[in-house]
């Protein structure tokens, strides 16, 4: 060093008595692009495979899109969801890319009546043997369906027996209602919490509106590309745009990258929030409820406390305020309104009334 600390230089003095050069070296060739903070040597013909992610194959969730890898880190990921033992029918291999040809092998111990033969085809859930299955495991090995059938088939059973036919709509209406439940295992942005129990109908009703805020986001955000920065975009100690920077669709997915909520645009002399992260949907997966449960959790609090623990129900609800819709059959008949069924559906009187 040929200056002390604390002593005041111009530009250009020289500091040290040797100039020694630090240099980046590239570890690969290719073409150099150069930014703000950093330098990217980009070769679109290097090495590169393409193959299609099917359902077993998911990316990786550490490797987001745009996401900084080197050579040898894994990528993406082969999910099974067979438990058990997995017999490898053929492997081929073609370039680069090796299709492995799997099939599960399970062995069970039976001491009942086989309801299946040598060489018969079954899928996930099937029975195998004569007996009840518990509906709940059923529910989670082969899904909703497979749940409905069979809970009607078996109670089929128990009228059948008695010499009592009924029509399969009158037993389905009921299976759906006792179906008609989601347990929330990840809230995402929404307005659930955690192990929340909602209907169908609400959990589908927040994904749209998610989605529909994203879709604005979208629209919102890209109508201001090209426009000035009103502040400086900064994460994790980096300089992603400064203040008076162009806010382009680098920096945008720079932004994302890097998790940012929202930028400051100038726009038209003044400075506006654009958020552009985008909303995280909820989690959640469905519940069997026994017949009196499901009934207390139908989406009308009127339908519920016609059923039973009319008090609870009642009480329970103008404590939170809440406003039946008359949306459904029980609530409407009960109040002796107009049942939505036919020209008594919302949307078919709005429309007859548009027509007039």
């Amino acid at each position: 060093m040929m200056v002390e600390p604390g002593v005041k230089v111009k530009v250009g003095d020289q500091l040290t008595s040797r100039s020694r050069p630090i240099f980046v070296a590239a570890e690969a060739g290719g073409t150099v692009v150069l930014l703000a903070d950093r330098v990217i040597v980009y070769n679109p013909d290097g090495n590169a495979v393409r193959f299609p992610l099917t359902k077993d194959i998911s990316p990786i969730k550490k490797r987001k899109n745009g996401g900084q890898v080197k050579l040898g880190w894994p990528l993406v990921q082969l999910e099974i969801l067979h438990q058990g033992a997995l017999f490898v029918e053929k492997v081929e291999a073609k370039g680069e890319i090796t299709n492995v040809h799997l099939r599960p092998r399970s062995v069970v111990e039976v001491d009942q009546l086989l309801v299946v033969r040598v060489g018969d085809k079954v899928e996930e859930g099937d029975l195998l043997t004569k007996g009840v299955v518990a509906p709940q495991a059923l529910l989670e090995t082969a899904g909703v369906q497979k749940t409905r059938d069979y809970l009607l088939t078996e109670i089929h059973k128990v009228y059948k027996t008695q010499g009592v036919d009924i029509n399969d709509k009158h037993l389905e209406i009921i299976i759906r209602q006792t179906l008609n439940n989601a347990r929330i295992l990840a809230q995402g942005d929404s307005r659930f919490l955690v192990n929340d129990l909602v209907t169908l109908e609400e959990f589908q009703h927040e994904v749209r509106r998610l989605n529909e805020v994203n879709r604005l986001m979208d629209r919102t955000y890209k109508g201001v590309i090209g426009e000035a920065m009103a502040e400086s975009i900064v994460a994790y100690g980096h300089l992603i745009a400064g203040k008076g920077d162009p806010f382009t669709k680098e920096v945008l997915q720079a932004a994302q990258r890097a998790e940012v909520s929202s930028v400051y645009i100038q726009k038209e002399g003044e400075s506006m929030e654009i958020p552009i992260k985008n909303k995280e949907l909820p989690v959640a997966e469905r519940e069997l409820l026994r017949i009196s449960k499901a009934a207390l959790h139908t989406k009308g609090w009127l339908s519920a406390a016609s059923f039973q623990r009319t008090t609870k129900v009642l009480a329970e609800a103008a404590l939170r305020g809440e406003v039946d819709e008359l949306l459904s059959l029980k609530p409407s008949i009960i109040v002796g309104k107009r049942i939505p069924t036919g020209t008594g559906f919302r949307i078919r009187q709005e429309k007859t009334a548009e027509s007039e």
